[in-house]
């Protein structure tokens, strides 16, 4: 299909697999986009990617309630019921600003069958298209590991961003 930007893991759909305690099935999560808080003049196509690829996967469509904006990269999980994301991203008022911070997390804590929300502060200096995202600065490398961006020089921009995260995630526990 025709899409305005090629990043399919922000425009595109979540996968996650629904249980009723007898049947699994393949959900696709369909978030609301709106071109990483509107950077983009146009969006009309990526607006349908999540729909498209989620059928062309042959998964169950499962969409968000409207106004609740999302992308992929924006959070990360360890398949185990952690969830790590930014607050400069998701309390970013260019995506979800009639949403509080506890809301947020228990959307994605529902959506995602998550347990727990790990919120790092800040995400990479110099993030221009996507406000913080997650993705770019701290992942799960397995459950209860993480990698974080880090530079020791101290008078680079990241410095005090990824000492923040870490003093963050040096307290925090895995679900």
């Amino acid at each position: 299909m025709e899409s305005d930007d090629a990043w399919v893991r922000d425009t595109g759909p979540t996968f996650v697999w629904r249980s009723d305690g007898t049947n699994k099935s393949l959900v696709g999560i369909n978030w609301e986009f709106n071109a990483w808080g509107g950077i983009l003049p146009s969006y009309e196509n990526d607006k349908h990617v999540n729909e498209y690829v989620t059928k062309a996967a042959g998964a169950d469509r499962l969409a968000v309630e409207k106004g609740f904006v999302l992308e992929g990269g924006s959070f990360h999980t360890d398949g185990e019921g952690t969830i790590l994301t930014t607050e400069e991203c998701l309390l970013n008022p260019n995506r979800n600003p009639h949403l509080t911070k506890d809301q947020i997390e228990i959307r994605l804590l529902s959506y995602l069958g998550g347990k727990k929300v790990i919120w790092l502060p800040l995400g990479l200096a110099a993030d221009e298209d996507t406000n913080g995202h997650i993705d770019n600065i701290c992942c799960f490398s397995k459950p209860g590991e993480v990698l974080l961006a880090w530079t020791d020089d101290t008078t680079d921009e990241q410095y005090e961003r990824s000492r923040k995260a870490l003093e963050v995630l040096e307290r925090e526990y895995d679900a």
